[in-house]
C-alpha cells in the first residue's frame, strides 16, 4: 500500500502544467530573456563593441555574443535551457555581460535570475535598455531578482 501511494505521487509530480518543474519531464527553462539595447561610454555610442553574455545553470555555462552596429544597438535572443530538478529546487540562472573595449574587459550585468519565466529578470518586458560604461554599479529595484550592472530600463 505504502508503495502504491508512493508511486501515484511520484506520478502526480511528474504531470505537473506546462509552467512547473516535474521529476520526470523536463521543462523549458529561460535561463536569459530576449533584449535589444544600446552601448554607450559617457553618453557616446559605441559601435563594433562585443558583448559577451553567459548564463550559468545545472553545471553548465552557455554563451552567446552580440555586436553593436553604428548606433550602439545590440540583440540577443533568449535562451533556454531544460530543468529536471524536481519542485523542491530552487530555479537560478547566474547571469553576466562583459564588453570588450579599448583593450579592457568590463563586467555590465551581473546576478542571479530567481524564476524560470521570460523578462523575470527584468520585472517585465524591457524598454529602452542602455549601458553605459561611465553609469556607478547599481542593484536593479524593478525585479525581485539579484540582478545589477552598469544597464538600465524602463518597464
Amino acid at each position: 500500500m505504502k508503495l502504491c501511494a508512493v508511486i501515484l505521487c511520484l506520478i502526480s509530480l511528474s504531470a505537473c502544467g506546462e509552467n512547473t518543474v516535474g521529476l520526470f519531464n523536463a521543462d523549458k527553462v529561460c535561463l536569459f530573456s530576449a533584449f535589444e539595447g544600446q552601448l554607450f561610454n559617457d553618453g557616446k555610442a559605441l559601435a563594433n563593441v562585443t558583448i559577451t553574455r553567459t548564463a550559468d545553470y545545472g553545471g553548465k555555462t552557455y554563451t552567446d555574443t552580440a555586436t553593436t552596429n553604428s548606433d550602439g544597438v545590440f540583440r540577443f535572443d533568449a535562451r533556454w535551457g531544460e530543468s529536471r530538478l524536481g519542485d523542491l529546487v530552487q530555479f537560478v540562472s547566474h547571469q553576466a555581460m562583459f564588453v570588450e573595449y579599448q583593450g579592457d574587459r568590463q563586467q555590465i550585468w551581473g546576478g542571479g535570475k530567481s524564476r524560470p519565466e521570460e523578462y523575470a529578470e527584468f520585472g517585465g518586458k524591457p524598454d529602452n535598455l542602455t549601458c553605459d560604461l561611465q553609469n556607478p554599479l547599481q542593484r536593479s529595484d524593478k525585479t525581485d531578482s539579484m540582478i545589477g550592472g552598469l544597464c538600465r530600463w524602463d518597464i
